[in-house]
């Protein structure tokens, strides 16, 4: 070989070992140990905290809005149990690409359902927000499940739905979080008229 070929070689190389660089899958996400779900198949009352954020913009990215999800997240869980009632956790991460949203809601971490990636057009920003979702923003739901489901069959799942509070913007979580600290059980499920 000529010298000139082993410079091609050497620049092929090097152009692999960067491009493998760039393009790598950084593994950023992390889950914690898994939560153990109190989704019953059999149907019946539920509860559900729906979180929407996203990793590209400013407002649902930092420590004070993960804290206070996380809080929140929480106890309402305890308020939902004292109460008998199911409690289901939906994050949403409105981002283009799956991974940056997984990356995301990693911060807080863990959920029983997640939808990322495809931006304004996932189902999760769709259903939740018509795709125009503000950033942050939380939804309480009231569901009632009923189910004849014969192993997997969706097709015989009714679900009755109904959005109880919605707080958009970090200053409205940031009053319901406040509410819900200085708040007893039954002050909070009258709040939330559950």
């Amino acid at each position: 070989m000529t010298t000139e070929k082993y410079f091609y070689l050497f620049l092929i190389a090097v152009l692999l070992f960067i491009t493998g660089l760039l393009y790598k899958n950084d593994g950023n996400f992390t889950p914690q140990p898994y939560r153990i779900s109190t989704v019953d198949l059999s149907g019946g009352d539920y509860f559900r905290f729906v979180f929407i954020g996203s990793s590209d913009c400013r407002f649902p990215n930092n420590d004070q809005v993960h804290e206070m999800v996380n809080y929140l997240k929480k106890n309402l869980e305890e308020v939902a149990e004292s109460n008998s009632m199911n409690f289901i956790l939906t994050g949403i991460s409105v981002d283009s690409h799956s991974q940056l949203g997984l990356n995301y809601l990693n911060l807080t971490y863990p959920y029983d359902e997640i939808i990322v990636g495809l931006s304004i057009y996932s189902l999760g920003s769709v259903y939740y927000s018509s795709g125009a979702p503000t950033t942050p923003q939380i939804l309480i739901l009231y569901e009632n499940y009923n189910s004849e489901l014969v192993g997997v069959n969706i097709n015989h799942l009714q679900n009755s739905q109904q959005v109880i509070k919605s707080f958009s913007g970090v200053p409205e979580i940031k009053q319901f979080y406040d509410i819900v600290q200085s708040s007893n059980k039954e002050s909070i499920i009258q709040y939330l008229n559950l």
